[in-house]
């Protein structure tokens, strides 16, 4: 490739060939020469060039969502954190995601996860509370179907202080019987709160149904809480809490060199860990396709529930498309049953892509005297989806609705460094945050209701209610 200085010198040849070699009335280029001429076209076609360079630059820069595009920085052979500088505030949140969720625990010991990575996190004395208190730290853990995560924010000034108090205690969390029984009093308390709530008991069902991988709660069960030893949440932060399991993102004002020894301090010193494999999932639709759960109360929850293939870039972004024509707001296929025939105080859908399959979730709350006509409603109108498809108009409608769902979805700093390491976790790359608006536009209407009647074959469909149930049913 010619570089801008032979170039250069191209345009002006005579200085590269005249005076030393040649005599200047046979080489010297003047405006009638074919060297002149010659020299003026390519000047003329490399500043077109640089031109068209320029504009393409400015339209591929227009044309992204975020200025401050997301990239991965390597500190060392086993240290890599997702980087995206944000100058909107001077807050920093940091996002660790741990492969090892729900899924890497057996079913007897439901629960390990989420007591793991609870006392991981969990300050040993006041002192390191109360500091955390001044700095203007948060930071809290959850445990879903593929990794648990663990979340950290706080003011830039103040990050490498926060991040010292708790990587401390993250590098060498104190896993003592006390502290155990403890948490395992606060998860029996998150059964109960579970089992109350419509939503997440429909959820849980739904899991329990469909998969053996990610059945049970992640709070486990009285059964599994006593299965689990002390030693049994030793060898799992040893085979989890490492780097070949831990995805950072980070979401901040500082600059990269400001963040990287900052990280590289906190997280450089834990073990390198080798890739734990994890039995392939088995998921099927049970032969029995109604679930009916008692619940006094004067509302019924009334869901369906479908099986999702594995992830892949175009995958997510189907299911994002379906979520959102179904069930996400005014304008939605669901939102007449609630705007015109006053069948539901809510409804909304709701999806959960794993890597190897998921689940989508399409419910509605109403009174108990409409329970009957609101569950033909709602079963009809997803059997009518089904058989009709949808049109042009359609997708045009949901690809804008759902382009600006994402972009609502991650406004702030929180929810963005989550949406980085959840992508990179499930293989679809961190850099999926950009790439998933092209994902969108690239769906045809083909492809949009080819995906749709997959997911939604009635034959397949699994029908959960919750509250009053029918006289000839029995609760399962």
């Amino acid at each position: 490739m010619t570089t801008v200085n032979e170039k250069k010198e191209i345009a002006v040849g005579a200085n590269k060939y005249s005076p030393n070699k040649y005599s200047p009335n046979e080489y010297s280029p003047n405006k009638y020469s074919p060297q002149f001429r010659i020299a003026t076209f390519l000047h003329v076609f490399f500043i077109i060039i640089c031109l068209w360079g320029h504009i393409l630059a400015q339209g591929q820069e227009k044309d992204r969502v975020w200025k401050n595009q997301p990239e991965k920085v390597a500190v060392n052979d086993h240290l890599s954190f997702i980087y995206q500088q944000d100058l909107s505030s001077g807050i920093t949140v940091v996002h660790i995601l741990v492969k090892g969720g729900k899924r890497a625990v057996p079913v007897s010991q439901r629960g390990l996860s989420f007591i793991t990575t609870g006392l991981a996190v969990e300050m040993v004395d006041i002192e390191e509370v109360r500091d955390l208190t001044q700095l203007a730290a948060v930071h809290y853990y959850h445990v879903e179907g593929d990794f648990a995560t663990i979340s950290i924010r706080t003011l830039s000034g103040n990050l490498e202080k926060t991040l010292k108090i708790i990587a401390r205690v993250l590098r060498k969390p104190l896993f003592s019987d006390l502290r155990i029984s403890s948490v395992k009093s606060y998860l029996e308390h998150r059964q109960k709160a579970e089992a109350d709530s419509p939503e997440q008991l429909m959820e849980l069902t739904f899991l329990n149904a469909l998969f053996t991988s990610y059945a049970g709660s992640i709070y486990g069960d009285p059964e599994s809480l006593k299965n689990i030893k002390r030693k049994d949440i030793l060898d799992f932060y040893k085979r989890f809490f490492n780097h070949a399991h831990m995805v950072i993102s980070v979401c901040t004002d500082l600059s990269k060199a400001e963040i990287i020894p900052i990280i590289s301090k906190n997280f450089a010193s834990f073990p390198p860990g080798e890739t734990q494999r994890l039995e392939t999932v088995q998921a099927s639709v049970p032969e029995k396709k109604e679930i009916f759960l008692k619940k006094d109360n004067q509302q019924v929850l009334i869901s369906f529930g479908a099986l999702l293939p594995a992830v892949s870039r175009k995958n997510f972004a189907l299911i994002f498309l379906l979520e959102n024509l179904l069930g996400k707001g005014i304008g939605s296929k669901l939102w007449p049953l609630r705007d015109k025939r006053e069948l539901a105080y809510s409804l909304t859908t709701r999806f959960i892509q794993m890597q190897e399959a998921g689940v989508l979730t399409i419910f509605l709350k109403t009174d108990i005297s409409k329970r009957e006509e609101a569950q033909q409603a709602l079963k009809g109108l997803v059997i009518d989806l089904y058989n009709q498809g949808i049109t042009s108009e359609d997708l045009a409608i949901t690809k804008v609705r759902s382009r600006a769902d994402f972009l609502r979805g991650n406004e702030t700093k929180e929810n963005r460094v989550e949406w980085l390491a959840y992508f990179e976790a499930l293989g679809l790359g961190f850099d999926y945050l950009e790439a998933f608006f092209s994902q969108l536009e690239q769906v045809t209407l083909d492809d949009l209701n080819t995906y749709l009647k997959k997911v939604l074959d009635p034959h397949q469909l699994l029908e959960v209610v919750i509250g009053e149930i029918p006289g000839d049913a029995e609760e399962t």
